[in-house]
């Protein structure tokens, strides 16, 4: 289901054009798509090791005439330990914001491992009793949490959104009811120039800085809120300049709730 099924798009914006459609490339300012497009983050984990322990013995066999190579050996292993890390790039600069590393160790199994010539010899029975899902899966959900509490203490993490319609002094923003926006907020909206490192929006083009060119911002406060997108009245109108798609959205002043009188 896409977000023009979600949200009745001509109920919010009665007079907006099919060439501002949420989502028509040729609505968007060039320099800006793609800040509506990219996320904020982007997330590479890498498994850095899996190991296997073995709490019992270690037996080695040898051939008379090559004393030397072992011909065959038995683990007992006992537990298994994976050991992920997860790194978050900026999606603009491309400069890392944080690096963690998350461990899991699992005791529940029992295997046989053999070892013939240098050769590792394992059955079916490993894919059955390791649990080598369970293991990646409680892995990633510890380094996804771990990154996400990293993420969340950042002192200098703005929220920030973009512009992606613009009809009638009437603006939608990117994000809805899934972030916590309510009727009543406002927010500051501003347009910018974008420098990039490559072309304007290239794939592998670096953003290296954004400069507010608005003089005087607009205030916004919405009134409609979807699933993915906000509506916002502009407060303040000028003749002079009008919002662009891709304008920069932050906060302006959330709206609280009245405290009941007795």
């Amino acid at each position: 289901m896409t977000l023009q099924q979600k949200i009745p798009l001509k109920t919010w914006f009665p007079k907006l054009g099919t060439s501002q459609k949420l989502g028509a490339k040729s609505g968007f300012n060039p320099e800006a798509s793609c800040l509506i497009e990219r996320p904020q983050h982007y997330i590479h984990g890498k498994i850095l090791s899996l190991e296997a322990h073995s709490g019992g013995g270690l037996v080695f066999g040898f051939d008379q005439s090559i004393a030397q190579l072992p011909l065959q050996a038995s683990f007992s292993l006992d537990r298994m330990k994976m050991d992920m890390s997860m790194n978050v790039f900026d999606s603009w600069t491309q400069e890392k914001t944080q690096s963690q590393i998350a461990s899991v160790l699992k005791k529940d199994f029992s295997l046989k491992v053999g070892l013939d010539l240098g050769v590792i010899h394992i059955g079916p029975q490993i894919y059955r009793k390791t649990g080598l899902a369970e293991v990646t899966g409680q892995v990633i959900k510890k380094a996804v949490e771990q990154t996400g509490q990293a993420l969340n203490n950042l002192t200098s993490q703005q929220w920030k959104s973009r512009v992606v319609i613009n009809s009638d002094n009437y603006v939608g923003i990117l994000g809805g009811d899934e972030l916590g926006i309510k009727v009543g907020d406002q927010f500051i909206i501003e347009n910018e120039n974008h420098s990039w490192l490559g072309e304007p929006c290239g794939t592998d083009s670096v953003l290296i800085a954004s400069i507010a060119t608005t003089v005087k911002p607009w205030i916004v406060e919405v009134d409609r809120i979807g699933t993915g997108l906000s509506r916002a009245k502009v407060l303040n109108e000028n003749e002079n300049e009008s919002i662009r798609i891709g304008a920069s959205v932050k906060i302006h002043k959330l709206y609280v709730e009245p405290v009941p009188t007795k």
